[in-house]
């Protein structure tokens, strides 16, 4: 497959470079506040039809702030109102962010584009080899590493932003390096730890210190400990069985460059007025104008179609571009738990739109940057909320009749799980997607992950599934060792890729050197004679010609070898309960060694 970066030799580069940064110098005419008036009630129609309980407005044109303003509440159980200065998590429109932090790397001449950030990171690793040596700071930024989303991977999850960057390993690719784009947060993650160990400051410090504190953006920022401790910060809700609930702020500090930054719209009116004229903000120069035109030139083609309005969307460093209407749109979304976010420059127009939202997932931000768009630019009015209500509701509705067909036919009748439930209890790991704890009911499981709980009913043999219906119909599979114990859990968490498989840990009882004393002794196996003894407060067992093995308790007379995976020693005892034997289970076979006197 042909690769989707479009790379340029120098000097064609060069040129380019030249010719967009000739778009960002403001034209002759002066902005038409006029075209505006018809806004208030626009937008007033259209949070009525997504229910969405507060949002705010800031557009910029010619350098200058020509709208600004806050609609609806942002504290709906309050009737606390939003204004401009309402403080909103962005979500992934905190990508352009990260993408320019590393363009000033490439300024300050401590990282180069095309060189593999193995360079930098000398312990990056992808499960694809070619990927792990191969990868640049581009392909970080442009989402063309070849994974999925992954997403069920670092949402919700306890791991360190350092823990998640070494568990990249593990995470299957669903294309070839460089073979297709596939939207990524974790590349984005990735781009934080470089711009740590290159910079020597977190992503956190450099964004702050580069661009936040340069702009005088004081309202703006990086965690989810600034949005809680600032009182002008709206609460964020999402919408349950039509009525409108609140939904809980997310921490998501872990991969925060991919998406925790938080503003309202002013501080974002300084931050596209920079993104327009170069790099400068009045007379002072933020960044180089060669950074700014590196994060928002082409790098790969997303998969899009073609209509009157749009047509191809392409994917610079943290920004998407496009062609609206026939003038270069170049923007980027956001959506975390309670909010929505859209930013949309029309750099050669010198037009910026930025629409912050506390509702949880609402296409309402794409709806008015285009409304906005087609006012300022003086074209042909179309009413985006009714045109796009009208698609959102034949998908929605084409969902619910899924939703209510009641026939199963994969469901295979009258069969039973292969163990009592409290068999299946326990906690399972894996190394890419961490810990999933299973607790067993009277009639149901329960399966917690990353700070969900998730209820499962039998589906049908070692098959359970969800009973949330916000879940979906997620089912999770058990599977048996060869000695018929569980032993592992899976379910279809990434589509594209294997079913996730988290294997069960195997809990080791805590016992004293005195009640292992019974076990030490000799056993003869065919001439063989195996001595168990006590080391270090831990049973042994040592076969001639072989090392010592440590075993590890597991269950009453039952021990297994820590050396040695699928491995265990299992003793008997006689009627007077006196230990008799050790049976050795090995993957090949069960062989007994009787106690000598």
């Amino acid at each position: 497959m042909t690769s989707p970066i479009l790379r340029q030799p120098w000097i064609f580069r060069s040129a380019m470079a030249l010719l967009f940064l000739s778009f960002l110098l403001p034209a002759g005419a002066q902005p038409d506040k006029k075209r505006l008036k018809k806004l208030d009630d626009y937008v007033t129609a259209a949070m009525e039809t997504w229910s969405v309980p507060g949002l705010s407005i800031a557009v910029v044109q010619k350098g200058e702030v020509i709208w600004s303003k806050g609609y609806g509440l942002s504290d709906v159980e309050n009737k606390v109102p939003v204004t401009d200065q309402t403080v909103f998590a962005i979500g992934s429109s905190s990508k352009a962010f990260t993408a320019l932090a590393v363009a000033m790397l490439v300024e300050d001449g401590l990282i180069k584009w095309d060189e593999p950030i193995k360079t930098y990171l000398p312990d990056f690793e992808m499960q694809d080899p070619v990927a792990t040596e191969e990868m640049t700071a581009i392909d970080l930024l442009s989402h063309v590493s070849g994974l999925p989303r992954h997403d069920l991977a670092w949402y919700g999850s306890p791991k360190t932003r350092e823990e998640l960057y070494e568990s990249l390993q593990y995470l299957e690719p669903t294309e070839s390096f460089r073979g297709g784009w596939q939207y990524q947060n974790l590349m984005f993650m990735t781009a934080g730890v470089l711009i740590e160990r290159v910079s020597g400051k977190t992503w956190e410090e450099f964004v702050q210190l580069r661009i936040l504190d340069p702009l005088g953006m004081t309202s703006t920022s990086t965690s989810l400990k600034g949005l809680e401790a600032n009182k002008l910060a709206a609460k964020g809700y999402e919408e349950k069985e039509d009525e409108i609930v609140l939904m809980p702020y997310k921490n998501i500090d872990n991969i925060g460059p991919a998406g925790s930054i938080n503003s309202n719209v002013g501080d974002m009116a300084k931050w596209m007025n920079m993104m327009l004229y170069g790099g400068m903000v009045d007379t002072n120069r933020v960044v180089e104008a060669a950074a700014v035109s590196a994060v928002q030139r082409p790098r790969a083609i997303m998969p899009s179609g073609v209509n009157e309005d749009r047509f191809y969307l392409l994917y610079g460093l943290g920004w998407m571009i496009t062609s609206y209407r026939g003038h270069l749109m170049v923007e980027h979304g956001g959506n975390i738990d309670g909010f929505s976010a859209g930013v949309c420059l029309l750099p050669q127009d010198s037009i910026g739109i930025v629409v912050l939202t506390n509702k949880n997932g609402t296409p309402i931000t794409s709806v008015l940057e285009f409304y906005l768009a087609d006012l300022i630019l003086d074209l042909e009015e179309k009413d985006w909320s009714d045109e796009v209500w009208t698609e959102v509701s034949k998908q929605m509705e084409a969902m619910k009749n899924a939703e209510n067909d009641e026939e199963d036919i994969a469901k295979v009748q009258g069969t039973k799980p292969s163990h009592p439930l409290a068999d299946y209890a326990g906690t399972y790991e894996n190394e890419g997607y961490g810990t999933m704890t299973i607790v067993a009911g009277d009639t149901s499981l329960t399966g917690s992950y990353n700070g969900l709980d998730i209820p499962f009913e039998h589906y049908h043999y070692d098959v359970f599934q969800a009973t949330d219906k916000s879940i979906g119909k997620l089912k999770i599979q058990f599977f048996l060792n060869m000695d018929g114990e569980i032993s592992s859990v899976e379910s279809v968490l990434q589509q594209g890729v294997e079913p996730i498989r988290f294997t069960k840990k195997v809990e080791v009882l805590d016992l004293a050197s005195n009640a292992l004393e019974e076990y030490v002794g000799a056993y003869e196996l065919m001439g063989i004679e195996i001595a168990i003894a006590i080391e270090d407060e831990h049973l042994t067992m040592t076969v001639p010609g072989q090392p010592t093995y440590t075993l590890d308790p597991i269950k009453k007379d039952a021990f297994r070898l820590q050396e040695l995976e699928g491995f265990s020693a299992i003793f008997s005892r006689d009627e007077a309960g006196k230990i008799t034997a050790l049976t050795s289970v090995q993957p090949n076979g069960n062989f007994k060694a009787t106690r000598k006197e």
